[in-house]
């Protein structure tokens, strides 16, 4: 999607916290690349990347059941280069998988409704992020994904994370987990060491490790899911890119080539029509399903803004209406320049045409059969 548009929607207005700046970008990588808090809309190992922490604390010979100790699995799991890992519901459907090799990553995860509620793609020029909100679910209303450069700033947050430390978070935190029993068991006549764990003293995980190696093979949760991890000895680099996205329905932001707004000019479109002092800028729907219209000249006050109208379409709660603020830029200037955004609730679905009516002291100034701007979807 272009740059206006970005600038123009909810993106902006209500999601401050995914706008693209260079360091919530990389807050967001770190995210993505540490920890995610369990759900149950989401599989056992949703995020399942984060360093291991206290494991000092842990011998790393075992003292009972034979093979290496806890904390020296999740060492010698986390030095593996390449990684892959599955995760099944309890009947054995795939919800979820992560790859992983040197600083590239790639995961996504499904829903018990069968959504896919996330997914993730970062190679070394391109970091793909995409979340399902539930909130979005308007007549107008759509999913949408990021797509960053890889910015020095990230380069650096992956390198944190170089080797693919492949565990659940709940692993994490060693003081928090308790080990129940380790043992040398037969699986499909495969020898293995199992560890049986208490987590958070309550949810007992099942860990099956390969007594060579000492990696992770198989997570067992009490709930049913099963994570399967393999460590390949190369991985198709294209996995990682974008293009190889799942979440193909959704709107993407392509953020490439504007690595930081604040070095960009403030927002103000092109004018569309201009009549009567007004000069009317835009009208769009962003993917929250609300309705922006953007224009300068005049901003109604308390009793003009009772006799503004929108006519095409039923209009719901206003939500805005001021002069344009992005966080980024100062509102200065005169105020016939300022940009002024009404933003409004769509109730219904919209069509492709609306008609505005700005009111200026007992004048109504009346633009026309204009066409709206919808989010479209992504090419390239």
């Amino acid at each position: 999607m272009s740059l206006n548009h970005l600038e123009f929607d909810l993106a902006v207005q209500e999601l401050r916290d995914e706008a693209p700046f260079p360091e919530q970008r990389q807050r967001g990588l770190e995210r993505v690349l540490s920890r995610r808090r369990r759900s149950p809309k989401l599989p056992l190992a949703v995020g399942a990347a984060a360093v291991v922490v206290g494991l000092s604390l842990l011998p790393l010979v075992s003292r009972r059941g034979g093979g290496y100790a806890w904390a020296e699995v999740l060492r010698r799991t986390e030095g593996a280069e390449n990684v892959h890992c599955v995760t099944y519901n309890a009947a054995g459907q795939p919800v979820g998988e992560l790859w992983r090799s040197g600083v590239m990553r790639a995961s996504w995860g499904r829903g018990e409704d069968g959504r896919i509620r996330f997914e993730d793609r970062c190679d070394k020029w391109t970091f793909y992020s995409f979340v399902y909100w539930d909130s979005l679910k308007g007549p107008n209303a759509r999913q949408f994904a990021w797509l960053w450069d890889v910015t020095p700033q990230m380069l650096e947050g992956m390198k944190r994370f170089s080797r693919p430390r492949m565990v659940v978070e709940d692993f994490m935190n060693t003081r928090r987990t308790h080990l129940v029993r380790q043992e040398r068991v037969e699986v499909d006549g495969r020898t293995l060491q199992r560890y049986v764990l208490l987590m958070y003293g309550k949810d007992l995980e099942t860990v099956e490790a390969d007594p060579g190696s000492g990696r992770i093979l198989t997570i067992r949760s009490r709930f049913g899911e099963t994570c399967r991890y393999e460590y390949p000895e190369t991985v198709d680099a294209s996995v990682f890119s974008y293009r190889s996205r799942i979440s193909r329905d959704v709107i993407v932001f392509d953020r490439r080539g504007h690595p930081d707004p604040q070095h960009e000019p403030p927002f103000m479109p092109p004018v569309i029509q201009a009549k009567g002092g007004i000069q009317l800028r835009k009208a769009s729907v962003s993917t929250d399903g609300t309705l922006y219209v953007y224009w300068t000249g005049h901003l109604p006050d308390k009793n003009e803004a009772k006799r503004l109208r929108i006519l095409g379409t039923r209009t719901g709660r206003v939500k805005w209406l001021g002069y344009y603020k992005d966080g980024i830029h100062p509102v200065t200037g005169p105020h016939a320049k300022r940009l002024v955004c009404y933003r409004v609730e769509l109730p219904e679905k919209v069509g492709d045409k609306i008609t505005i009516r700005v009111p200026w002291g007992p004048r109504i100034v009346e633009f026309r059969d204009i066409s709206l701007e919808k989010p479209q979807p992504f090419t390239e």
